[in-house]
């Protein structure tokens, strides 16, 4: 996750709201990562993911999703002429 984004910092350093989106964001994008990343290991392995680590990532897909909506939500609000 680190070679993509940096490291997450542990809080925002403002309160500007496309900044909080992409805070959001890249935790969003970590946490599903490294599901995915930790489900095709199993698989690869020879082993099944459980349901519970396949509904785990489902939710991250989803909390990904929301959080990318949120991002461009955040960048449409804060510089409407850029879209």
């Amino acid at each position: 996750m680190s070679a993509l984004f940096g490291p997450l910092p542990e809080a925002p350093a403002s309160d500007d709201p496309v900044e909080l989106a992409m805070l959001r964001f890249k935790a969003a994008y970590a946490e599903y990562h490294n599901l995915v990343e930790r489900n095709a290991e199993l698989s690869a392995a020879g082993d099944k993911p459980s349901q519970e680590s396949l509904l785990g990532e489902e939710e991250a897909f989803d909390e990904l999703d929301g959080a990318r909506q949120a991002l461009f939500d955040a960048a449409a609000l804060a510089h409407p002429t850029i879209h």
